[in-house]
This record gives C-alpha cells, sequence and structure tokens, in this order.
C-alpha cells in the first residue's frame, strides 16, 4: 500500500512538472539549442528530485563522464538513462526512434536539442545516419556569448579555424567567486558569425561554432550562456 502510494505521489509530481515547464517554457522553440538543453537539465534534476523523496530511488556517478565526441551506449530500459545523460554529459544528442517526434511538446523539445532521429527497422544505414547527425562541436546563436564556469584566471579565447587575433580576458574577481563568468558583451568583444573557437580558463575549456547567421544586438543572458567544461 505504502509503495503504490509513494510511486502515485511519484507520477503526479512528474506530470506537475512536466505540464508546468512545457508551458512556460514554449517561447525556448524559437531560441537557441543552449536554452532547450538548459530546460532539459532543470527538468531532469526536478525529476530526480521528486524519485528521491517521494521512492527513495536516487543514484550515484562512479568515473569521470567522458569528455569530446563520444558515442554512448546506455543500458536503455526507460526513460531514466537519458534524462540522466543531460545531467552527466556536456552536450549530449539523444538517439530516439523518429515516432517520438510526434508527440506534442515532448517531441517539440527534443527535436529542438537536437536529438537524432532514426528508423530502428533501417539497419546499417540508422548507424551510419547517427554518426554523420552527431554534432562536432555546439553552436553559439550570438556573436557575444558569456561564458560560465570558468573560476578565476582569465579567459582566452582563438579561433581554430582561421586564423584571427586571440582574445584575453580577466575573470572579475566578484565573478570568479561564484564559480566564474565573463560576458563578452561587458568588454565589446564580438565574435565573427560562422567561426570555430576554443575558450580556456586554466583546465577548463569548450570548442564551439558561432552560427553563420548570428547577428550582433542585445540578447538575454539565458540565450548566450556557454558553459566550460572542467578537466
Amino acid at each position: 500500500m505504502i509503495l503504490w502510494l509513494r510511486s502515485v505521489l511519484f507520477l503526479l509530481w512528474f506530470l506537475l512538472i512536466t505540464t508546468i515547464l512545457s508551458l512556460i517554457f514554449l517561447p525556448a522553440l524559437v531560441l537557441p539549442r543552449g536554452v532547450t538543453v538548459w530546460l532539459a537539465r532543470f527538468w531532469s534534476r526536478l525529476t530526480f528530485w521528486g524519485l528521491k523523496v517521494f521512492t527513495g530511488i536516487g543514484f550515484e556517478v562512479r568515473g569521470p563522464p567522458p569528455k569530446g565526441p563520444v558515442l554512448v551506449a546506455s543500458k536503455h530500459m526507460s526513460m531514466w538513462d537519458t534524462m540522466a545523460l543531460y545531467l552527466v554529459l556536456d552536450q549530449p544528442a539523444i538517439v530516439l526512434k523518429r515516432e517520438l517526434l510526434r508527440i506534442p511538446f515532448y517531441g517539440w523539445y527534443v527535436w529542438k536539442a537536437t536529438a537524432i532521429p532514426i528508423d530502428r527497422a533501417a539497419g546499417a544505414s540508422a548507424l551510419r545516419k547517427m554518426s554523420g547527425a552527431a554534432p562536432t562541436h555546439p553552436t553559439v546563436y550570438v556573436l557575444s556569448p558569456v561564458f560560465v564556469g570558468s573560476g578565476a584566471g582569465s579567459l582566452a579565447i582563438e579561433r581554430v579555424d582561421k586564423t584571427e587575433a586571440h582574445i584575453t580576458i580577466p575573470v572579475p574577481q566578484a565573478n570568479a567567486s561564484c564559480g566564474g563568468f565573463v560576458d563578452l558583451a561587458n568588454s565589446n568583444v564580438v565574435l565573427s558569425a560562422g567561426g570555430v573557437y576554443r575558450a580556456k580558463v586554466g583546465a577548463a575549456e569548450i570548442t564551439f561554432k558561432v552560427d553563420p547567421s548570428a547577428e550582433a544586438g542585445s540578447h538575454s543572458i539565458l540565450s548566450r550562456l556557454v558553459r566550460l567544461t572542467p578537466p
């Protein structure tokens, strides 16, 4: 009886947060992908919080998560592992059966998060599609992003696909004390549309591409966030 009640409470919690977030964050579908990825992480954290509180089920991560372009083959038995990957990996692109894209709201958000839909009956061609569709670098849709997770030191930015002047910006001491973030707009730094850049502070770094159609101008901080990956 108690087990049944705890399961029902978790199900109600899951349906509540999923409904609220799906409706409130509908504008994210027209914003950069990073906003939807942030939403997926937030949704996963709330879901796992409810899972722990109502059912007593938690999880732990053993060993360092993989970095860079990798293929992660999880033991897929439910939605749980697809949500957990958003909390463990930096910029995951989830592979899913294409029929899931037809689900209202859920399908819209996973499409925006650049999930890779496949036809499970396609055999080897589905595997080739997975390899070709996986993004090489995360894409930034603004010319003056905000880098977070930098810690103390100086932010160094270099263009890796073409010769361009290196950029070095000290991380403000006040920002370093709360995890570190650098807003390029505050330093009047504008990157080149279509360029591939590497940003680094100490051992934390990320390689990213600026969308060719990115434009300068006023954008919300949330839509400009780029998270540096720790070693």
